[in-house]
């Protein structure tokens, strides 16, 4: 067809909808990136061959890491198994490369056991002399360091694995460092724009066989970056792509990521009942596979709509339940919302003293987060 379509994005096929390489400006095919001034979409082989040869290698090349393991869940069987064998048979490479998946499979329930299990693997990449592995333990370590709001340890492990990355000449873990380097400076920097480009460039590292669950978590990325410099159609382009995928594999998890973003791009467009439908089903997935992380986030989205509803109750009451879950975990990056959507919900009921308690609150955790 002659529509453009967005990068990373295959729209012959809305069903299907699977991501692939080189449909679009600036990203990779077979090793080529496409620059076309015209809009128009760069030669390719056809749609089908390329379906075909990616499911192919994604049943095939799973042992080629474009990123950790992120829809591993923590303690799974096939983890333990590895690490277990590992240690048995004293293989140091595996041992590195288990423990960081291990470490990064912790980040929705226990960061601080993952951030314990990435040193442990960098301790014993610097000792066998492993850059690769100790540059995907360091990938592990920054997002662990992420989600619990610890920014600048975060920062500072992405940069030492990028070094490493390109010294090893491993475009792999580069382009996953640019893409958390992106989600860095979307939430601390506040710059979608800066995070959009990052995230970009690791679309254009990103093999053109790479897993297909770590190519639609890039362009969940993108999406979301999409929603913050408040595009919501483009954002809702890419957001239920993923919501496709992950319905049709299962990935409840990532799934539930997915359902939150798209929820805020509706709210954008003043659509608040339906970014409720959004995350009324996140906030369910949440709750099933205990994922706090998440819950808090999609409570305290749920409240601004409400709010914009207003719904100044139901608004207190689902951001009241955000405070426990992220003292509980450790982080506090979704609470500038909460305290928002209380402030607000408090101050429509004509409640000041509570609403001045957390406009305090909301002033000290922003100086906290953004300073």
């Amino acid at each position: 067809g002659g529509a453009a379509c967005r990068p990373g994005l295959v729209r012959q096929d809305p069903a299907l909808c699977l991501p692939l390489s080189a449909q679009c400006r600036g990203v990779v095919d077979d090793g080529a990136v496409f620059q076309r001034d015209d809009g128009r979409r760069p030669p390719t082989r056809s749609l089908a061959v390329r379906v075909a040869e990616l499911r192919h290698h994604h049943l095939h090349l799973r042992y080629v890491r474009s990123r950790p393991a992120q829809s591993v869940v923590a303690g799974d069987d096939a983890l333990v198994r590895r690490l277990g064998e590992a240690r048995e048979q004293k293989n140091d490479t595996a041992l590195v490369l288990a423990l960081a998946d291990q470490a990064y499979s912790r980040w929705l329930t226990s960061p601080d056991v993952g951030i314990q299990e990435a040193q442990e693997a960098i301790g014993i990449a610097e000792r066998v002399a492993f850059p690769r592995g100790k540059a995907i333990a360091l990938v592990s370590l920054g997002w662990c360091h992420y989600v619990r709001s610890e920014y600048a340890e975060a920062m500072r492990a992405f940069l030492q694995g990028q070094a490493l990355a390109e010294q090893t000449g491993d475009n792999a873990t580069l382009g996953t460092i640019l893409q958390y380097k992106g989600n860095l400076f979307r939430r601390v920097y506040k710059d979608p724009e800066r995070s959009h480009r990052e995230h970009l460039r690791s679309l254009a590292l990103m093999p053109p066989f790479a897993d297909s669950t770590n190519r639609m978590l890039l362009l969940q990325d993108i999406g979301i970056d999409e929603r913050l410099m408040k595009h919501p159609t483009e954002a809702l382009e890419y957001l239920n792509t993923t919501v496709t995928f992950f319905r049709q594999h299962n990935d409840t998890a990532n799934l539930t990521v997915s359902l939150g973003y798209v929820g805020e791009c509706y709210a954008l467009r003043g659509e608040h009942e339906k970014a409720l439908e959004y995350y009324g089903q996140a906030i369910s997935f949440a709750k099933s596979l205990g994922l706090r992380r998440a819950l808090a986030f999609d409570y305290g989205r749920s409240a601004s709509s409400h709010n914009a509803l207003g719904q100044p109750e139901k608004a207190i009451a689902e951001a009241l339940k955000a405070v426990p879950l992220a003292k509980a975990i450790g982080t506090q990056d979704m609470m500038p919302e909460v305290y928002t959507a209380l402030t607000e919900g408090y101050r429509a009921l004509r409640k000041f003293e509570e609403a001045s308690t957390y406009q305090v609150l909301l002033v000290e955790i922003q100086d906290m987060l953004y300073a």
